[in-house]
């Protein structure tokens, strides 16, 4: 019984974890945020904005303090900023666009209607549509 007692501490002893990882670990720890953020900075990656920014966070939630993830960390949040500017930039201009369609027929019947009247063809509909 008492051996059984010694041999539980002792397994559930080695169960622990310290927290901190081996240099091994840390090692392709980094080398693969490296590889993650790589394509986020150069702007080829596949993923979405918001996969973009869990990934980025997760790396930074690993603390790694390694001075070049640091900085990899920092040019990918800007490029995710820039990203999103440029796709809210893009929406705003979709979104003048589709206004301007509704209004488009209405140019394009008075081009006609004046291109009509400048060649004096169908003189007579252009005077009464005006």
């Amino acid at each position: 019984m008492i051996t059984l007692v010694i041999a539980m501490g002792l397994g559930a002893e080695s169960c622990k974890s310290t927290g901190k990882m081996s240099k091994k670990d840390r090692k392709a720890a980094i080398s693969l945020a490296k590889q993650q953020l790589t394509p986020i900075i150069d702007g080829t990656t596949t993923l979405s904005l918001s996969d973009q920014e869990k990934l980025v966070n997760e790396i930074v939630n690993k603390k790694l303090n390694d001075p070049t993830i640091n900085d990899m960390i920092i040019k990918s949040q800007q490029a995710i900023k820039k990203s999103y500017a440029e796709r809210d930039k893009v929406q705003q201009q979709k979104g003048r666009f589709r206004q301007g369609e509704s209004s488009r027929p209405a140019f394009e019947q008075r081009w006609q209607v004046s291109c009509r009247a400048a060649t004096g063809a169908e003189h007579d509909q252009v005077s009464e549509s005006e």
